[in-house]
């Protein structure tokens, strides 16, 4: 029952509400994460790195044990790196709000058992 209300509420709030971020600016963030796991960033990476961050966890951490559901043991960096995969693989989305790729990425990754 959980998943349906939180798939419905996502559905109904996806075109009502207003985008601040698309996945063009998301797939920005997590260049400069890259940037900055490989020791190649500016200042400002960082900064971008920890705003990847904090927008990826927090759409993970809204649907975890809802919609998303991951093996025990997942960390902070394989959860980025799904979402940084997604959008690096899917480049025509990335006009798309960012909130629903990431979660895109997260429930495709890790899908809750029926």
């Amino acid at each position: 029952m959980k998943k349906i209300i939180a798939s419905l509420l996502l559905a109904v709030s996806i075109p009502s509400y207003a985008v601040f971020y698309n996945g063009n600016q998301l797939s920005e963030w997590n260049n400069a994460r890259k940037k900055a796991l490989n020791n190649n960033a500016e200042t400002v990476d960082y900064l971008d790195a920890g705003v990847y961050r904090g927008f990826v966890i927090a759409t993970y951490n809204a649907f975890q044990n809802v919609t998303i559901c991951p093996e025990p043991g997942v960390t902070v960096g394989q959860v980025e790196d799904v979402v940084g995969l997604y959008l690096d693989n899917h480049p025509e989305l990335r006009t798309k709000p960012a909130s629903e790729l990431a979660y895109k990425a997260l429930v495709s990754a890790f899908p809750c058992k029926k």
